[in-house]
Order: structure tokens, then sequence, then C-alpha cells
């Protein structure tokens, strides 16, 4: 499982596991529930700002750039 996509986003992963974990050891599921939509619109913010990022660089030729994954 060595790969440049698990080296790259090994911590997040484990952030969120762990967050998990949290969660439904010390509230249960229906803590887990509430907490859902939270993080979903973290996901769809991040999305819908990188897809913000990579339209301002198709309008200005490439002087403003936005990277998914780290380098």
């Amino acid at each position: 499982m060595d790969s440049w996509t698990v080296r790259a986003l090994w911590f997040s992963v484990c952030i969120g596991w762990w967050i998990k974990f949290l969660l439904l050891r010390y509230g249960g599921g229906p803590v887990f529930k509430r907490a859902r939509p939270f993080f979903i619109g973290l996901i769809v913010g991040e999305v819908l700002a990188a897809g913000l990022w990579m339209y301002l660089g198709l309008l200005t030729d490439g002087a403003v750039s936005f990277t998914v994954f780290p380098k």
C-alpha cells in the first residue's frame, strides 16, 4: 500500500478516523448523526473552493493556480 496517494493523505485519513472514533465512543450514534452534516459541509466547501480557484486560473491564463494534492 505504498503509493503517492497514501503517503500524501494518510494523516488526514487518520484524523478523520480518530474524530469518528471519539464521536462514536463518547457521544454515540445520535451525536455522530448530528455531526455528519458539518463534516459533509467541510468536504463540499473544499470542493467548491478548489473549483473557484481552478476557474479563476482559467480566466487568468494560469496566473492563479490551485493544486488539489500537495507536491
